[in-house]
């Protein structure tokens, strides 16, 4: 019987530590606005039910706010699993389940819903499809059961209940065991109080001499059994079962992290935001977009046929009330030289360029097939970084589909300094293709002699479908003085699959380094 009685106990424990989720101690003696504020502790709010263990190291380990802004952005990017809309419709449900558990699950209890354990599994698993409320029996604290009759997980269900029991402090608790739970008189339960008087403690034990039997035999609780769960199951299958419903999903760390969004409508687009330093506190942030050239119309113009778009954008707050920045006139977003020569299915590239202070907006495109007679509207989320502050970093890493130099050197649509660069709107590669890319470097250390600087740089090659990225080689530059670099490198004979390329700068004068992560795909 000590090792039944041993084991469920240790069963009990593991239940409460699945969702106990312990926040720091600053965390919870303030109130933090969590809502995808790239502050250290936005690890430690709802996001922590879905970030994986991988992704909340990396978290940790960035140190500017930019690079956590980032961050968020690609973890969202990564489950949204409808690409060919809009909006990013998981993140938008995972947010309105945290509003829900906020307002369904803080009224008796010292915090917030989303922290409590109703709370976690209603932003993890959705509501319930029953729910069986006792809230007020005869000498138990309540108890609540959940039945899903669709796990959604691997290896779990298809019917599961999920059960909980009040403990003293009025929160309820997840729970494998929740007519004990919720019971004062029984030992084990949660707040248990030893009885008084020999009827109470008579009363207690044949509790517990019934409770001890049923657990000899593997019986669930009888709360569990009538809400349609398993009639025999040890109390360690029941945690295990519990544990599964509330993994992060593995998958999400292997989708593609890329700062381009594919939207279709009417007039199919896409769009990517790349983001450099100015002379003022605001970004520059570089917005191009294309067409497939097969997805519009052409308009005969004298003995040539020609694509005839109109593109115009609007930049807005967060909110999507407040109008921050006006891309409506014609001569806003310019045409790539290359769109009259587009081939079958090739991108037609559009450009504008907005300045922006550090923070998200929303930016609304429209795109206008004039001869077609077509037109479609999309919306698309940024987050600007702020690149004004002292150290070495990097602006984003722009995948081209040519680098080349500026002719006239004055600046023009597409140009970047002394390059033209034409950016590539998606991150997948055909095997043979080049993969160009183009960045830019800020607050290197200047050697007071020659006023230059000493950048050593590497390009680091990774896989990234195991667990941990393997190494598959680096490709290095010593003593660079230039703060604007254009890389090509041939993918012939590379095998399909995923790939990280990691780009690292390192200032020998000022011994400091900075890195930047793009992911991108060889397909067939």
């Amino acid at each position: 019987m000590w090792r039944v009685s041993r084991l469920l106990k240790l069963s009990s424990l593991a239940a409460v530590l699945l969702v106990a989720g312990g926040v720091t101690l600053q965390a919870a003696r303030q109130k933090i606005d969590y809502l995808d504020k790239p502050i250290p502790e936005w690890r430690e709010g709802p996001a922590r039910y879905i970030i994986t263990k991988s992704e909340d190291s990396e978290y940790k380990s960035l140190s500017s706010q930019e690079e956590r802004a980032q961050f968020i952005e690609g973890f969202w990017r990564r489950r949204d699993e409808t690409h060919d809309t809009p909006g990013n419709e998981f993140r938008a449900e995972f947010w309105k389940r945290v509003r829900d558990a906020n307002r369904l699950y803080s009224d008796d209890v010292a915090k917030p819903g989303w922290r409590t354990d109703m709370g976690k599994i209603h932003i993890l698993k959705g509501p319930p499809d029953d729910i069986s409320r006792d809230l007020v029996p005869q000498g138990n604290r309540g108890t609540v059961v959940w039945t899903y009759r669709s796990s959604g997980t691997a290896g779990v269900g298809p019917n599961v209940v999920v059960a909980f029991a009040k403990d003293v402090t009025g929160e309820f608790r997840l729970s494998t065991e929740p007519t004990k739970d919720s019971d004062p008189r029984v030992a084990g339960g949660f707040g248990y109080q030893p009885p008084v008087g020999i009827n109470a403690a008579a009363k207690a034990q044949a509790l517990d001499a019934a409770a001890a039997a049923a657990r000899v035999f593997n019986l669930t609780d009888p709360l569990i059994r009538q809400a349609g769960g398993p009639a025999i199951s040890a109390p360690l299958a029941l945690v295990s079962e519990l544990a599964k419903l509330q993994q992060p999903r593995k998958e999400w760390e292997l989708n593609e992290s890329i700062t381009t969004r594919e939207f279709f409508g009417s007039v199919p687009l896409r769009a990517r935001a790349d983001f450099f330093r100015t002379t003022t506190s605001s970004t520059l942030v570089v917005l191009t977009t294309g067409i497939k050239s097969s997805a519009v119309q052409y308009r005969r113009v004298g003995s040539r046929e020609l694509p005839d778009i109109a593109m115009y954008g609007r930049v807005l707050d967060l909110t999507g009330n407040d109008l921050v920045v006006s891309l409506e006139k014609d001569a806003d977003f310019a045409p790539a030289r290359e769109n009259e020569g587009a081939g079958l299915d090739d991108d037609l590239l559009f450009q504008a360029n907005a300045l922006l202070p550090p923070g998200s907006y929303k930016v609304l495109l429209t795109a206008l097939d004039r001869a077609g007679g077509r037109a479609g509207s999309y919306e698309v989320p940024v987050t600007v970084p702020d690149l004004s502050g002292s150290g070495l970093m990097l602006s984003s890493v722009m995948l081209a589909r040519g680098i080349t130099q500026n002719e006239t050197q004055a600046a023009a649509p597409f140009v970047l300094g002394a390059l033209r660069v034409l950016p590539r709107l998606g991150q997948t590669f055909k095997p043979g293709e080049d993969l160009a890319l183009y960045y830019q470097i800020y607050g290197a250390a200047k050697d007071p002699a020659t006023g230059q600087p000493s950048l050593d740089v590497d390009y680091g090659f990774f896989t990234v479908e195991a667990e941990e990225p393997r190494d598959l080689g680096h490709v290095s530059f010593g003593d660079q003085k230039h703060e604007a670099h254009g890389y090509a490198l041939t993918l012939k004979d590379w095998p399909a699959g995923p790939y990280l390329l990691r780009v690292s700068i390192t200032d020998q004068i000022a011994k400091a380094s900075s890195t930047r992560d793009v992911v991108f795909e060889v397909r067939p």
